[in-house]
This record gives structure tokens, C-alpha cells and sequence, in this order.
């Protein structure tokens, strides 16, 4: 009783209404989560995206996935893009409650959109707290940067990739200002995590064309394998409206032969405050 009575008079009674909801709903979202799946055969976009009847398509499995879900990707070669221009993606609203997008256990998954702008495309914050898992992102048939996390009218953030590859940006065509970045974060697209991710092979002719163009705060790069790609390696550099970029950390992570298009590819370059190079 003593400690109950201690506890009322520091505890404001709005802030334990405010735990007390935020402990109901996310044990309610975790109740929630669910299981689906996404097959190149034996499946339709009728069925409810269950293992034992499974959609045929990824934007499908995206639209009835969401917060704490998971969705499984079956193998093969997927020849469509994930964007939010054209299809409904909907995060979680911390780490917690993240939608994960995964490789199925034991198979290969290629994202190889057969042509368009990009491979993989989050421009909204709706499509927030998101983890893909053991993809591989291949550019080759595309006409820009593999991998854009960025704003429409807001900007996605949060998005988390681990394992898998991004590679293959630029089709050899230059146009004007339209680069070939191997993953491209911009326009306040904070927080996002790169966790042991190939990034290579991504750029053209042009001196500009980076495995990662960081232009946001918060980034976090860890023991990713970064090479062979047209100019930098990584490079975390201010472009104008985003202001400088902060608080960015790159770690743990194998950077070579990159500058493949010269006369310039150092393996890192860095502006901004407080950014961090580690070993």
C-alpha cells in the first residue's frame, strides 16, 4: 500500500493513461500480426495470401499486409517494382511494429522490374518502419537509381535493409542530370539502416553515380560490401534543400574498387555534422 501511494503521487494520472494505452495497443498489434505469402505459381490474387493459398502478385501482398505483419516472398524473379506510386504500402509506427518483407527461408528472391524508373521506390509516410530482408534489388532493366528513399508530399522514413543486394544501376544512357545511384536517400528521408547489403555494379558513365548518395540525417551503414560501382562509394553531401546531413554513421563495412567511371571514386566522402566513420 505504501508503494502504491508513492507511485500515485509521482505518477501523473494522464502519463499512466497514456502507458496504459500504449501497452493495450501494442499488445494488440502484436495479437495482430500475421503471416503472409506472395508465389509466382499455384497462387491468385483472389486468394487471402495465406501459405496454403498464396497471391500472385507483391503489390497484392503489400496491400493486405501492414503493421507487425509479415510478408513472405517466394522464389523466383520478380519482374515489377516496389514503389508508392502505384501501390498501397503500409509500415508500423516504431521498429516494433515494423511490416517485414522477407525472402522466403531457403530461396531466392530477385526484384528485376522488366522496365521503368526504379526497383525500389518509398516516397510517403505511410510506408514507414519497414525491414526487406534477403532481397536482391536488381537494376539492370531500369532507367535510374536501383534503390530511392524520399518524399512525395511526405517522406518515407525508417526503412530498414538487410542482407540481399542492390546492384546493377544504369542502362549506359546519359541524361542530363538524371543519375544512377545504387541507393539514393534524399528529401528528408531519415533514419533508414543498410545492414550487411552488396551494393555494386551501380552507375554508368558518369562520375556522379554513387553506390550510396546519403543527402539525409540518421543513417546508419553497417557491414555492407560496397564496390565496383561508377564514383564514390558512399558519399554523405549536402544538395541544397536538405540541408547538411548529420548524424550519419558507416561501419564494419568492406569499401573498394569503386570509381570504376573516373577520374574521382574515393571509397567514402563526408559532409554534415557529426557524421561517423568507423572501423
Amino acid at each position: 500500500r505504501e508503494l502504491n501511494a508513492r507511485l500515485r503521487r509521482t505518477v501523473p494520472l494522464d502519463t499512466m493513461i497514456r502507458l496504459l494505452l500504449a501497452l493495450v495497443l501494442g499488445l494488440a498489434q502484436a495479437a495482430g500480426a500475421a503471416d503472409y505469402h506472395v508465389a509466382m505459381t499455384r497462387a491468385s490474387d483472389a486468394n487471402p495470401c495465406t501459405d496454403a493459398s498464396r497471391c500472385l502478385t507483391i503489390a497484392r501482398g503489400l496491400e493486405v499486409a501492414g503493421a507487425g505483419d509479415t510478408l513472405w516472398i517466394h522464389g523466383g524473379v520478380w519482374t515489377t517494382a516496389i514503389t508508392t506510386e502505384t501501390m498501397a504500402i503500409t509500415g508500423g509506427s516504431s521498429w516494433a511494429t515494423q511490416l517485414l518483407v522477407a525472402e522466403w527461408p531457403g530461396e531466392t528472391v530477385i526484384i528485376r522490374p522488366a522496365s521503368g524508373t526504379r526497383v525500389l521506390y518509398l516516397a510517403d509516410e505511410d510506408a514507414s518502419y519497414i525491414e526487406f530482408r534477403d532481397i536482391d534489388f536488381d537494376a539492370v532493366n531500369v532507367t535510374s537509381d536501383a534503390v530511392k528513399l524520399t518524399a512525395s508530399f511526405t517522406a518515407s522514413h525508417h526503412i530498414r535493409l538487410r542482407g540481399g543486394s542492390v546492384k546493377n544501376a544504369g542502362d549506359g544512357v546519359l541524361r542530363g542530370d538524371d543519375l544512377e545511384q545504387g541507393i539514393l536517400v534524399t528529401n528528408g528521408a531519415d533514419s533508414n539502416e543498410f545492414i550487411g547489403v552488396e551494393v555494386a555494379y551501380n552507375g554508368e558513365a558518369s562520375n556522379r553515380d554513387h553506390g550510396f548518395y546519403i543527402a539525409t540525417d540518421d543513417n546508419l551503414v553497417d557491414g555492407c560490401h560496397v564496390h565496383h560501382n561508377a564514383a564514390v562509394g558512399v558519399q554523405i553531401v549536402d544538395v541544397g534543400a536538405d540541408g547538411d546531413p548529420d548524424r550519419n554513421v558507416v561501419r564494419n563495412s568492406d569499401i573498394h574498387d569503386n570509381g570504376q567511371a573516373g577520374p574521382t571514386g574515393e571509397g567514402i566522402t563526408v559532409c554534415g555534422a557529426d557524421n561517423r566513420i568507423e572501423r
